[in-house]
């Protein structure tokens, strides 16, 4: 028992256990793809594999940028829909040997620094470029490799970190920080790297001795190159050195070997980027590149500056939301427990400092002061690449880019409060227990999101909505002219019980007073379920229609939708554009075609469901 309070006593090692533990299931059991952007950052991982250390670098004699096409045709976010993700684990992806001779041209969006993805490079290069191994089993060993970074730079920042110990490593074992860890990304590396510069200089910073020792001045060097080889703008971080007096360095050549690390690492960083940025998508005058977004600016100056202020400030909550935890793509519900658990967590860490005078006022005016100048690059940074005049649609989503800068926040508030004393001797146990149950949510949400069609429903208490559409743009899909001369039979597997709502989406609808349209839901044994009849010229244009199906006749054998139509007007219908929905059938008059409507379907939530079968159970008892 003694061992065990002595273990949970020791902020590191419990971040070590948890980051290994939940961390490396992380990695095995997330889709392959599901991360963000990590097709993009797998086929840089394979370029860096052949010592291609600049982006998008041609093989000789070739024109173009090739790469094999089993990385993008394996990725999980290439899915037309979101479905269950088992098959990336017994499947063809997960046996078959990488094909190196089907290539695909294709530019990598992912432009970091090599230094971000070193490991991963190295076990790629043995197993994919050595060898022909499988896509999924060597994506999830280059995911291991880059966790094992992460946890390794992390747990150095928690050990060196003389205050706010359990502050930073609550924050390194954020969902979102783990979930970014343990897929392949350039954050893993960034996150660890930032902790770690800003637990040196604290370090430093506190420390008791009146000169620094030339091995820590060594150290803090080395988290300044660091942090220059990190993803772009890192070196926001650097005023955090104004923390450390000159007068405090061995002598003014350690200084100044300091301070030209600095400079180094900036010129790094300014350097390496505007190489790699010659042959990404940000070069040229393309939508969505530099010179576009600047002309844009410059165009609309004072909406951009609104943009900048209103849509970040109105966007923080959300930004904190993502910040602590999000799926891949926006994938899934998080569960509401993560929250309610790591909030409570993080307020536990806070008060865990025991010695609060340890931080000067002035320490803390800095440390919060290089979040808000840090915080504020970033947010500048990505309106930047995202600004559209007159538009605020883009913001609260990528909460996750401020997770390098959030330990400068929480650091600075470290110890400003204390709990009763009961609390307080009880807070290692409680700042386990919930970071751990924060984490098995969170894990439990990963398995209803990527592995269910409608787990997500058990903890949302809301209605299960099928198919969920990834990759199609309803607005762009072809249309099907739709008459009184073409009544359609589209058929769908039922996953997810009884169906409350069918929604279909309309391209165009039809002006003609006298054409109606003649909706039927009907079963596997053509049994009609329920029918509905609409004026085609009341239906929505360029939204989904939604019939909503009445309660007595709600049921879970409904597997196919007739539409037919009176009069004389044409409605269009949009169509998926080809037979991605394998399980359905579109029937157009007497013959299929290879394609589907854009629909979904709508179930009774989940424990509704349930409550309908007990209440009548225990009637009848």
């Amino acid at each position: 028992m003694k061992k065990i309070t002595k273990f949970l006593s020791s902020p590191e090692s419990v971040f070590l256990l948890l980051a290994t533990l939940f961390g490396v299931v992380f990695a095995v059991f997330i889709p392959y793809g599901a991360g963000f952007d990590e097709e993009q950052h797998v086929i840089r991982i394979y370029d860096l594999a052949a010592a291609k250390w600049l982006p998008n670098q041609r093989d000789p004699g070739n024109d173009s940028f090739f790469t094999p096409v089993d990385f993008v045709r394996y990725a999980y976010q290439r899915r037309f829909f979101q479905t269950p993700a088992q098959d990336l684990l017994e499947g063809s992806a997960f046996h078959e040997p990488l094909n190196r001779n089907n290539l695909l041209g294709t530019l990598t969006r992912s432009i970091y620094s090599p230094f971000n993805f070193l490991p991963q490079a190295a076990t790629a290069r043995f197993f994919w470029r050595k060898y022909d191994y499988p896509v999924v089993p060597v994506a999830i060993l280059c995911r291991i490799a880059g966790l094992a970074m992460y946890i390794g730079l992390s747990f150095l920042a928690v050990r060196l970190l003389p205050v706010g110990k359990w502050t930073l490593a609550v924050l390194a074992l954020a969902p979102s920080a783990l979930y970014q860890a343990a897929t392949l990304n350039a954050d893993g590396f960034t996150n660890g790297v930032s902790f770690l510069f800003a637990a040196v200089v604290l370090h430093l910073a506190l420390d008791e001795c009146p000169v620094f020792s030339r091995w820590k001045v060594v150290l803090l060097m080395v988290s300044i190159l660091l942090v220059g080889t990190a993803k772009p703008g890192m070196f926001v971080l650097f005023p955090l050195l104004f923390l450390l007096p000159v007068r405090r360095f061995p002598s003014k050549g350690w200084a100044l070997a300091t301070g030209i690390a600095v400079v180094v690492a900036i010129a790094f960083g300014v350097q390496y980027n505007a190489l790699a940025v010659q042959t990404s998508h940000f070069a040229g005058t393309d939508e969505g590149s530099l010179s576009q977004q600047i002309a844009l600016i410059q165009a609309h100056p004072w909406d951009f500056l609104y943009t900048l202020i209103w849509g970040n400030l109105r966007a923080i909550g959300n930004y904190f939301m993502e910040w602590a935890a999000v799926y891949g793509h926006w994938a899934g519900v998080v569960p509401a427990p993560v929250y309610a658990f790591y909030v409570a967590a993080l307020i536990f860490a806070l008060g865990a400092e025991t010695l609060p005078a340890r931080l000067t006022p002035y320490q803390r005016w800095v440390l919060g002061g290089t979040f808000l100048i840090s915080s504020g690059a970033f947010a500048l940074l990505y309106t930047i690449n995202n600004y559209v005049p007159g538009s605020l649609a883009g913001f609260g989503h990528q909460g996750r880019y401020y997770i390098p800068t959030a330990p400068l926040l929480y650091l600075a508030l470290s110890g400003l409060f204390s709990f009763h004393n009961f609390v307080q001797k009880k807070l290692p146990l409680f700042l386990t227990g919930s970071i751990t149950l924060s984490l098995a949510f969170y894990l439990l949400g990963i398995y209803a999101t990527y592995y269910t069609y409608c787990g997500t429903s058990w903890y949302t208490f809301q209605g299960c909505t099928q198919p969920v559409y990834k990759n199609i743009e309803w607005a762009q899909t072809p249309a099907l002219e739709f008459s009184s001369s073409t009544p359609l039979r589209q058929e769908f597997p039922n996953r997810c019980g009884e169906l409350e709502q069918i929604q279909i989406y309309i391209h165009a609808k039809t002006s003609e007073p006298d054409t109606t349209l003649v909706f039927t839901l009907k079963d596997s044994a053509d049994h009609i379920l329920a029918e509905e009849r609409v004026p085609a010229n009341t239906l929505p244009a360029k939204r989904f229609f939604v019939w909503r199906i009445p309660e007595e006749v709600q049921t879970k054998t409904a597997s196919a939708l007739e539409i037919r139509a009176t009069g004389k007007g044409v409605v269009e219908l949009a169509l998926n554009g080809g037979d991605y929905f394998r399980e359905a059938h579109l029937i157009v008059g007497n013959q299929e075609i290879a394609d589907d409507l854009v629909f979904r379907y709508v179930c009774t939530p989940f424990w509704k469901q349930i409550i309908q079968v007990v209440i009548p159970i225990e009637a009848n008892n």
